[in-house]
């Protein structure tokens, strides 16, 4: 538990480390940068716990390789991103940007950020998740099913911050998808992708719908 703790670690403080209002969260080089420096560091003590796992005989949980990701595969999680941002977009569609996420959409740079924002969230929260998590709880005896189940919820506990039902909701619903496809294929690149993609299509849309 205490690990886990310290794998969400992250997402929290970056709220605060750009106002007192953990919900005014600005999408800038600074926010960015102070995500990095918290997650990247802890992705890298995850990976070291794998290994550290494997000395201890412990089954690690599966990364797979780049290589490994299949074409049909990635089709099929990207046709599960599309419904994902699509059914996103239906629901929020009368929503201002600014209620839902209030980043500021104004600056020329918003793309550039939004995608290494996207990139290092998805390799981070996925490593953790997906990789860690369900790799734990399989570990230690829980079904398929409980694995997924227990990631997706904790996943998207660690998303509250983001503010009601659409913050957890949709975070839930989008671990239960990327948890059966790592269950399925065992490969962190091709659910570390789609969540990025997930992330950069929700950014986009809010991008747009505050310009």
């Amino acid at each position: 538990m205490g690990v886990l703790l310290l794998l969400l670690v992250p997402g929290y403080a970056s709220q605060y480390a750009v106002g007192p209002d953990p919900i005014s969260v600005t999408l800038s080089p600074d926010f960015v940068l102070v995500y990095g420096l918290g997650a990247l560091p802890l992705m890298t003590l995850v990976l070291f716990l794998r290994k550290v796992m494997v000395r201890w005989g412990v089954p690690p949980f599966p990364v797979g390789g780049v290589r490994e990701v299949r074409p049909g595969r990635v089709l099929v999680t990207l046709l599960g991103m599309g419904v994902l941002v699509g059914s996103w977009a239906l629901v929020f569609q009368d929503i201002r940007p600014d209620e839902v996420l209030p980043f500021r959409m104004t600056s020329s740079f918003f793309p550039l950020w939004a995608f290494l924002f996207s990139l290092i969230t998805g390799y981070w929260e996925e490593v953790v998740f997906r990789g860690y998590v369900m790799g734990r709880l399989t570990v230690l005896g829980a079904p398929g099913w409980v694995a997924t189940g227990l990631s997706a919820l904790l996943f998207a506990m660690g998303h509250l911050y983001e503010g009601g039902w659409y913050g957890g909701g949709f975070t839930f619903l989008l671990g239960l998808f990327l948890g059966v496809r790592y269950a399925r294929g065992g490969n962190i690149h091709e659910v570390a992708w789609a969540h990025a993609l997930y992330n950069m299509g929700v950014l986009a849309l809010l991008w747009l719908g505050g310009r």
